[in-house]
């Protein structure tokens, strides 16, 4: 739970463990939709690698992600073509529109950085109320 954003979402949260056949153990069921895993070990993941997500309904997109990057043997490049595929197949799992997601991935988690964004697939920042280029404030 150290990827949630703090203490307070970390204790209303479900936990789980992701299995190698891309399924999922609830290890302790949460009141909130915020979902927390450990993701160290598995192909195209740092060293020490935790997530947490605002919806159990982006758990799909989550065993996907994990297939595609065990399918790559965790090469980037092959991730993204295999992403780029399932998109234009029409069997890329979307994430939920404006669900957060929280990483926290290092080679430790003494040098591991925190991540965060919200997902808005298929929507461009002006149709949201977004800038579109970083630098526009």
């Amino acid at each position: 739970m150290l990827a949630a954003p703090n203490e307070a979402l970390a204790k209303d949260a479900t936990v789980i463990k992701w299995n190698s056949d891309f399924t999922y153990e609830t290890l302790k069921k949460g009141t909130s939709r915020m979902v927390c895993y450990d993701l160290t070990g598995w192909p195209g993941e740092r060293p020490w690698s935790v997530e947490c997500t605002s919806s159990d309904a982006n758990l799909p997109r989550i065993s996907q992600n994990r297939r595609i990057a065990a399918m790559a043997g965790g090469d980037e490049k092959k991730i993204d073509e295999l992403v780029a595929a399932a998109a234009k197949e029409g069997t890329r799992i979307m994430a939920e529109v404006g669900s957060l997601w929280y990483n926290f991935r290092g080679n430790s988690e003494a040098t591991a950085t925190r991540h965060s964004f919200v997902a808005m697939p298929g929507l461009r920042g002006n149709q949201v109320g977004l800038p579109e280029v970083r630098d526009s404030g």
